[in-house]
């Protein structure tokens, strides 16, 4: 009999450890990858810092190696706190139970566009760049993928030559790498003045500004201080590189839920995430 209530006190000990060691446990924050840490560290560097200053919780940045890693990483549901693309933002929140709390505010009302040159007359609609190349960045980009998603048969897509930024996209139409080009319409107007290229397909839906969600560990409580921190003012001082790089130089604002929904439907099986419930 003695033993038996040595054995459930005990067990109450080792739950109630659990418990307070989970309470102030670090959160994980991470974002999709974009390069070294050396290039792209520092900004993320800055959120961890100012996060944990301002919820009293200890926020540790984990920087991602490649897609690969992270698409399983996120499978997995190893991160607390997120900022990435729109897509990812939604399969999270209809996959993993994460809540949007804060967003980029977009320079305008973006769209993905495709663009070949003003004289091309080869290339008239998007159907025709089927085994072309089209310079923009690698998928799981957003712009990327909607372009390949306007294609059903796998055997007939277009050949995505790699680039780091919409400018880049733009110049590899210029300068001849590839054929065509896929970029937000914000990017083409700031880019295109000289009209060198014409737009061949424009999507009809508003690309969201790039978000933070917060997991299903995280307490209610910390969700508040986390929305309530990264839509502050403090943060555009405390996050100075961060809000001039990737909020264009903005306050956070709190995002709609529905801008988001559906899309999820871009990230395909080929990375694992429509097999996730």
């Amino acid at each position: 009999m003695h033993k038996i209530v040595w054995i459930r006190r005990l067990a109450l000990v080792i739950a109630t450890i659990s418990g307070i060691s989970a309470a102030h446990a670090d959160l994980i924050f991470s974002t999709q990858p974009r390069g070294s840490f050396e290039k792209y560290g520092v900004p993320f560097e800055q959120v961890a810092a100012y996060l944990s200053k301002a919820i009293g919780v200890k926020v540790v940045y984990q920087h991602p190696r490649d897609w690969i890693s992270y698409g399983q990483d996120l499978r997995q549901d190893k991160f607390d706190i997120v900022f990435d693309e729109a897509h990812f933002v939604a399969w999270r929140m209809a996959n993993k139970k994460h809540v949007l709390v804060a967003a980029a505010v977009p320079e305008a009302s973006e769209r993905h566009t495709v663009i070949v040159r003003a004289h091309n007359n080869d290339v008239q609609h998007i159907g025709q760049l089927a085994g072309r190349t089209v310079c923009g960045m690698s998928p799981p980009n957003f712009a990327t993928l909607a372009l390949l998603n306007q294609f059903s048969n796998p055997l007939r897509i277009p050949l995505i030559i790699s680039v780091d930024s919409y400018d880049a996209a733009y110049r590899g139409v210029v300068d001849g790498k590839c054929a065509a080009a896929v970029l937000s319409d914000v990017a083409l107007e700031r880019l295109n003045k000289g009209r060198a290229m014409k737009s061949i397909f424009t999507g009809e839906r508003l690309m969201p500004g790039d978000a933070f969600t917060v997991g299903p560990r995280v307490s209610d409580e910390v969700r508040g201080k986390i929305l309530e921190a990264l839509l502050s003012a403090d943060a555009s001082t405390s996050m100075k590189t961060f809000i001039e790089r990737y909020a264009f130089g903005k306050l956070l604002n709190l995002p709609v839920e529905e801008d988001y929904k559906g899309l999820e439907t871009l990230l395909k099986a080929d990375y694992g995430f429509s097999r996730q419930k």
